[in-house]
């Protein structure tokens, strides 16, 4: 129950909040909801969840070097693919690019 509270309250929340102001606001656009979704109520809703559960050293030092050894990883393989499917230059680095790099846009 308290997880529900604490972590799935806010999150619907704000999608309802999202929902009622697109409703009573017509001239909100969607992309306006998701700029003040993305600036202002995820970046809130971080520092809380941060200031209630303080991060230790070594769980950042963990999750660094676990992410580094999967790029590497990846990195390989789509090196490895490359070269077996004889990509051209461009190609070939388009794809190695994609497949370690993976989803970073925030």
């Amino acid at each position: 129950m308290s997880f529900i509270l604490e972590v799935m309250l806010p999150l619907y929340f704000m999608i309802a909040l999202g929902y009622l102001l697109a409703r009573s606001h017509p001239q909100l656009t969607t992309r306006s909801i998701t700029e003040t979704i993305i600036y202002i109520f995820i970046p809130a809703l971080l520092l809380r969840s941060l200031l209630n559960n303080p991060i230790q050293l070594d769980e950042i030092a963990l999750t660094v070097l676990s992410a580094f050894i999967i790029m590497l990883f990846n990195f390989a393989i789509a090196l490895i693919l490359s070269n077996w499917l004889k990509l051209e230059k461009a190609s070939k680095n388009s794809f190695i690019m994609t497949s370690f790099l993976g989803n970073t846009g925030f």
